[in-house]
């Protein structure tokens, strides 16, 4: 759904444009988060070479949802070397991917692993390195996998945005995601509207330049989902996947009944999707 901001100005834009849509269809980073949720509830941890395969088949099974030309070179390289996780490390020139992707698709081990952070941090690094190798993805797929787990559990007290990012910065290991973390606090201490704070943290594809504001918008707006999607995808850039990251935060905290009716009723396989979170977490 964050793709369609790109084609509207502001909310009400937005909003019509949605309502006006029969069905609400996911693009690739949405498949490849499916993917990983049905792998979670099948084997309950990450199998990261059979999950690059199931990747790599669902591109195969729907090519036309958009997957980028590094994505396919890798699902291409992955089959032909017997190693999705080596084909990673191949990609730009041996340094790997930093790209938002694999923490656009952590949420469902933020709800599978919500009480193990061990094994949340050891499950979301390494479905990551099954298409970014780089240690600045990684980290923020990690992060991304805390967020959704601390807004999970923290769902019936009120937010306390300072806590909440000293808990994602413990699970940091790379200083360029702590020193981005502490740049959150820093536009939330000081005030920050949308505008100023999507230039401070960017908006970008990299992930360490995304994250961190996907992270600022639901920090402002933790029990308005609505509102928390508006601010991810109407400040420019990478604005699809924005949405998604700090949705899916959004989402773990607020719960179905917070999130717009008129626009899960449109939502591609919803019952299936509710399905798989339901066997992840169940009530």
């Amino acid at each position: 759904m964050g793709e369609l901001a790109d084609a509207c100005p502001n909310w009400p834009a937005l909003d019509q444009r949605v309502g006006r849509t029969t069905l609400l269809r996911w693009s690739d980073d949405t498949a490849m988060a499916w993917v990983l949720a049905r792998h979670l509830a099948r084997h309950r941890r990450v199998e990261a070479e059979s999950l690059g395969a199931a990747f790599a088949s669902a591109y195969e099974a729907e090519p036309w949802r958009g997957y980028g030309a590094g994505a396919v070179w890798l699902f291409t390289e992955g089959r032909r070397l017997g190693s999705y996780l080596e084909a990673a490390r191949r990609l730009h020139e041996g340094r790997g991917s930093w790209g938002n992707g694999a923490a656009m698709r952590a949420a469902p081990l933020g709800l599978a692993f919500a009480g193990d952070p061990a094994a949340l941090d050891e499950n979301a690094r390494l479905q990551a390195a099954v298409t970014h190798a780089h240690p600045l993805a990684q980290d923020a797929a990690a992060i991304q996998a805390r967020a959704v787990a601390e807004a999970l559990q923290g769902r019936d007290a009120p937010l306390r945005w300072r806590h909440f990012l000293q808990r994602l910065s413990g699970h940091a290991t790379t200083t360029t995601m702590r020193l981005a973390l502490e740049e959150v606090a820093r536009a939330l201490d000081d005030g920050l509207g949308g505008r100023e704070a999507a230039r401070l943290l960017g908006t970008e594809v990299a992930a360490h330049r995304s994250l961190p504001f996907a992270l600022w918008c639901f920090l402002r707006h933790p029990d308005d989902w609505s509102a928390c999607f508006r601010c991810a995808a109407l400040h420019g850039g990478d604005r699809d996947t924005l949405a998604a990251m700090a949705g899916a935060i959004c989402a773990a905290r607020v719960g179905p009944a917070g999130l717009p009716g008129h626009w899960l009723v449109r939502l591609e396989a919803a019952e299936a999707l509710a399905e798989t979170a339901r066997r992840l977490c169940p009530p």
